[in-house]
């Protein structure tokens, strides 16, 4: 089976708040989930994590420190058929954005 890109989905809040993305239509149980989270902020802060179980840190997090910080993740799950959404608990300070991207592909297999 080829690689097919499914969709994707965007969400962002600020000041401080909780972000959801909308899981993309059309997914099946064994699609890959990547999704993309960023925290900027006028001090240095943490990253923001997936409250849904099951997905994987790929990248520890890239950071620039100067006058606005910025902190960026990645993340990764294969469906289980039943998430929806993916949330983000809020990150950050009274002057902190956060914002997700998800990007839903089929066909990715990690045994080769």
């Amino acid at each position: 089976m080829a690689i097919s890109f499914i969709g994707s989905a965007v969400g962002s809040s600020s000041p401080n708040t909780g972000t959801s993305v909308t899981l993309p239509g059309g997914m099946a149980v064994n699609d890959l989930i990547l999704v993309v989270t960023a925290v900027g902020d006028t001090v240095n802060n943490g990253m923001a994590t997936p409250t849904e179980g099951g997905y994987t840190n790929e990248i520890a997090g890239i950071y620039a420190n100067d006058v606005n910080d910025t902190t960026l993740n990645l993340y990764s799950k294969f469906h289980n058929g039943s998430d929806t959404t993916c949330s983000f608990s809020a990150v950050g300070g009274a002057n902190a954005s956060n914002a997700a991207v998800v990007m839903v592909f089929r066909g990715v297999r990690l045994d080769v």
